[in-house]
């Protein structure tokens, strides 16, 4: 069948069709081969690249590595492993801030715990106090309590000058003790 058909064409009509057959097995073959690899080639070339990218990114922190180690290492003496429940924090708080106080030649007059907010890995305890003293002890003192290694800052504060005093002011202040623990922030009760 094949061949009477093809014995029928003139030698002009057999190169047209040997020519459409090459141009349709040639597209046949883009689509069915080259295509699909060239994609699939593009979509690899992709992907190395993403790939480079978080590579270079962990090179990056590796190259740092010594760094955050000596890091994380300063800041080890801030985690505790077991959190202490709330009254003995306190206890421990307050005492600091009585010893600063008297360091600082501060009168407290008042202290009192306040509340304590957990976040994800930490324990916010917060004291309110009412304190009297010169206003350069006191400036001193507020300074104490913010450069202490106990995770201590005042996050509110009210100064008044004393009357009939020349140097003398009270002082109203918020201040916080932050506990950061290696676990989930929760306290042993």
């Amino acid at each position: 069948m094949i061949n009477q058909f093809m014995s029928k064409l003139s030698d002009k009509e057999k190169k047209v069709l040997y020519i459409t057959i090459l141009i349709v097995g040639l597209a046949a073959l883009d689509r069915l081969l080259i295509a699909p690899g060239l994609e699939s080639l593009k979509s690899s070339n992709d992907e190395i690249t993403k790939q480079e990218k978080i590579i270079k990114a962990d090179l990056r922190v590796l190259s740092n590595k010594d760094n955050i180690n000596a890091r994380g290492e300063i800041y080890s003496k801030f985690y505790q492993d077991k959190v202490e429940a709330s009254d003995v924090v306190n206890r421990g708080f307050l005492s600091t801030i009585e010893r600063i106080a008297t360091k600082s030649k501060i009168t407290i007059t008042k202290s009192n715990p306040t509340e304590v907010k957990t976040q994800k890995r930490t324990l916010e305890y917060y004291a309110n106090l009412d304190c009297t003293g010169g206003l350069e002890n006191m400036i001193s003192f507020m300074h104490a309590i913010n450069s202490s290694d106990d995770l201590l800052k005042i996050v509110r504060f009210d100064l008044v000058p004393k009357k009939g005093t020349e140097n003398e002011v009270s002082a109203s202040m918020s201040v916080v003790k932050l506990v950061m623990s290696q676990g989930n922030g929760t306290q042993d009760k």
